[in-house]
C-alpha cells in the first residue's frame, strides 16, 4: 500500500533453536520497521529480505534503500535518527536487547544506495 517493493528470499530451511520468540518478533519488528520507513521516503523504495540457516547459525538480513545516509557510528546511540526529532529508541532497544542474548549478533552495513542489518543467530 506504499507503493514499497519488497523481495523475500529463503535460501534454506530456517530454524530458531533455544531462542525466545518474543525478543526474536521483537528485534526483527523494529529492524522491519525501521526498513519500511526509510525505504519509504527513498526514490527507489526497495526492501530486501533474506534468511538462511546452517549447522551453526541462522541469519536474517534486511535491506533497504535510503534517502538520507544514516552515521553507523551512531545507529546504536539512543536518540539518533534520520527522520527527525522524537526518534531514534529502536535500534537503542535492540543494541540493549543484544546485550542480554549473547548468541544474537546485528552487523550493520552500507553498501552502494542500500542499508543492511545483519541478524546472526548462534546456536
Amino acid at each position: 500500500s506504499q507503493g514499497i517493493t519488497v523481495h523475500l528470499n529463503i535460501f534454506t530451511s530456517v530454524e530458531f533453536r533455544d531462542m525466545d520468540p518474543l525478543v526474536l518478533c521483537r528485534v526483527i519488528g523494529i529492524l522491519t520497521d525501521n526498513a519500511v520507513e526509510a525505504a519509504f521516503d527513498s526514490p527507489e523504495k526497495e526492501i530486501h529480505i533474506a534468511m538462511e540457516s546452517d549447522a551453526v547459525s541462522t541469519s536474517i538480513i534486511i535491506s533497504n534503500t535510503f534517502k538520507i545516509k544514516p552515521d553507523l557510528t551512531q545507529l546504536d546511540k539512543r536518540g539518533y535518527s534520520t527522520k527527525g526529532a522524537q526518534r531514534g529508541v529502536g535500534l537503542y532497544n535492540v543494541k540493549q536487547i543484544l546485550s542480554r542474548n549473547p548468541s544474537m549478533l546485528l552487523k550493520t552495513s552500507l553498501e552502494n544506495n542500500m542499508f543492511f542489518q545483519e541478524l546472526i543467530i548462534t546456536r
